[in-house]
């Protein structure tokens, strides 16, 4: 394992391992938001914050409170 970091964010100094991270870092320095709600038409930057975003429009609840249950 190498803790080479060969991609360099050419706006501020954050580096990366995977050029995949660097690819999804660009995004804070525009205004892009390439994932789209198909239900409500809201963008988001990252497809992660579109997936969970998505649970507002279902029962889905994956997470379950220890004390009582409920699920959120």
């Amino acid at each position: 394992h190498t803790e080479a970091r060969p991609y360099t964010c050419a706006l501020c100094p954050a580096t990366f391992k995977r050029h995949s991270d660097f690819k999804s870092h660009a995004l804070v320095h525009t205004e892009e938001r390439p994932h789209r709600c198909e239900l409500c038409g809201k963008r988001f930057k990252r497809s992660s914050n579109l997936q969970e975003h998505r649970r507002i429009h279902s029962a889905e609840r994956p997470f379950a409170c220890p004390r009582c249950a409920k699920g959120f």
